[in-house]
């Protein structure tokens, strides 16, 4: 049987949208099923399904993840530990570039499930 875990993530931003510091706490879960029955008994609601398949690589200070995601497309996550750089950009562009990664000039934030429920409610996509 496999784990099911509640992650609680808190983050906080600075005045545009950058996260500055945050923390995650985790606590094991009986299972998917009764973790959505009581969201549903909460009255929240499920707004997006999103599936991917991620590939995770890391050296000892940086992590990185390739998400395939159905409907949205492939996209590469970089985390550095101990890390909470002033301008995240910038930091993004030093990694990149220090492993040969090319980058075009289009930097965004993304928030995976809004993207994918802004696409599915315009139509677009599964």
């Amino acid at each position: 049987m496999k784990e099911v875990w509640l992650i609680y993530k808190q983050k906080t931003l600075d005045k545009n949208g950058n996260v500055v510091a945050g923390s995650k706490t985790s606590c094991k879960v009986e299972s998917a099923e009764g973790a959505n029955k009581i969201f549903r008994a909460a009255n929240l609601k499920n707004w997006v399904t999103m599936k991917a398949e991620q590939y995770i690589f890391k050296n000892s200070d940086l992590e990185f993840c390739v998400q395939d995601v159905d409907g949205l497309g492939l996209y590469l996550e970089i985390e550095q530990r101990g890390s909470m750089a002033k301008e995240p950009i910038e930091g993004m562009i030093v990694v990149a570039k220090s492993l040969g990664l090319p980058l075009g000039d289009d930097f965004v934030g993304v928030k995976l499930p809004y993207e994918l429920y802004l696409k599915r409610r315009a139509g677009i996509g599964a």
